[in-house]
This record gives C-alpha cells, structure tokens and sequence, in this order.
C-alpha cells in the first residue's frame, strides 16, 4: 500500500461491529438492552429529524428524545418488541410514533384540549417545515433520508480513523471534500504538491478510500438488518429517499 491508504477486504470488522447487531436484539439475549442502546444511540439523528419534522420544537424534541429512549429500553418494551419487515430502522420509527401519540393524547386529555407541541419554523438543517412535510418529504421520508446520512457518517468516522492509523490522516482530510465529485475535475495535480504524493498516486488513493468507504457503508448498515433481510433492496431504498446513489 505505500503511503497511501490501507485496503482492507469487505470482511475487515472494527471492534464496534459485533456488538451492536440488530440480531442481537431480536435473539432478546442477556446482553439485548445493552444492544438497543447502543443502537439507539447511533441513530439519534433519525429521531431528532423526524420529531423536527412534525413540528416540535427544539426543546420538546430534547424531551421527547429522553423520555422515549426510557420507554424504549425498559423491559416491558423489549419484551413486546416488534419489527416491521425485521428491520431495525422500521422498528425504531414505528415505536416512536406510537409514544409520540400516545405522549400527545395525554397531554391533550391532562390539558383538556390544549396544544401539545410548540410549532418551529425550522429544522436543525434549516429546512423549513409546512403543515408536517420538510420540503417535498414526510416526516417518514425524512427520517428515513437521515437515516442514510447517518449510515454514511459512521462508515466516513471509520474510515478516517483507518487512514489516520496508517499514517496519513492528512491525505484524507485533502481528499474528502473530493469524494463526491467527478473524478477528472479533481486538482490531483495541485493536491500532488501538497500531499506529497504524485497525481496518480492520490488517484488510487481516492479509489481505496470509496472502495473501502462502500464496504464499511454496508457494514454499517448491516447491523441494523437480520440475516434473512436483503441489504442490496434496503441500499436501494436509502439511495432513493437520498436523491440519488452517491456514496451509497
């Protein structure tokens, strides 16, 4: 590999792989809850959209957040658990909207009719919400659109740390912003005087890094799905509610 960047094969496993499988928590094993919150606690973001999305504002989403991972991790709410189409992604959106109304009817009925939710003009993203959608997407969609982005994050937060194990933790930080673009208008030749390595090398490079990226990408996203679910139909999916194929 030189200076380059390590090239590891599609069956490479960081320590955080086997304990968070989503398996894990379907076998409802002695070490479940540990999973969930494990889980739950990298798909944060998901939720926080998809409360957003609905309108709630900053403060109630915060609330909303603490109280349902209480619910979600407690016994009784493991014990009932159920998987729509056996993924975890499912799951966790459908066990958040039954607490999100059953948290709102009881405040309704506390408060004899008044609001629940605070209305916010704005996501965290600074998407504007409208009567329940985000743009041109459902609150569904949108949680599911942060999903995908979330999968990316975790799969890019791996790879850094490879390449910056390898010693060049520099070269990665260069070719980032790069990653998604065109790779004949990419500056190799100016990237070359700065990075120390020639045009071609930074070529393979960044072919590793996506390579590697995609493998880690599927890992990721492995971890919330049970054997018998296809992971090719779910990266399909996340590329539609993405826009498109990307790094997916």
């Amino acid at each position: 590999m030189g200076r380059g960047v390590p090239d590891q094969g599609v069956d490479a496993r960081s320590s955080l792989f086997p304990t968070t499988h989503w398996s894990v928590v379907l076998g409802a094993g002695e070490r479940a809850e540990e999973a969930l919150s494990r889980l739950c606690e990298a798909y944060r973001p998901p939720i926080y959209a998809y409360l957003m999305a609905l309108g709630h504002d900053h403060h109630e989403t915060s609330d909303f957040v603490q109280g349902f991972f209480v619910h979600l991790l407690r016994p009784a709410t493991l014990a009932r658990l159920n998987a729509p189409n056996g993924r975890f992604r499912a799951f966790l959106l459908t066990t958040l909207q039954n607490y999100v109304r059953d948290r709102i009817d009881h405040r309704r009925a506390r408060k004899r009719g008044g609001d629940a939710a605070h209305l916010s003009l704005e996501t965290p993203d600074g998407m504007r919400v409208e009567g329940g959608v985000v743009g041109q997407l459902t609150p569904e969609q949108w949680f599911d659109r942060k999903w995908g982005e979330t999968v990316v994050k975790r799969a890019l937060a791996r790879v850094r740390e490879e390449v910056a194990q390898a010693g060049r933790g520099d070269l990665f930080a260069a070719l980032l912003p790069l990653l998604y673009r065109d790779p004949d208008a990419l500056p190799y030749d100016e990237l070359a005087r700065t990075t120390g390595l020639t045009a071609g090398a930074l070529r393979n490079a960044k072919s590793r890094i996506l390579r590697r990226l995609r493998q880690l990408i599927r890992e990721e996203l492995a971890l919330t799905l049970p054997p018998e679910v296809d992971l090719d139909e779910e990266l399909r999916y996340l590329m539609t509610v993405m826009g498109g194929p990307g790094l997916l």
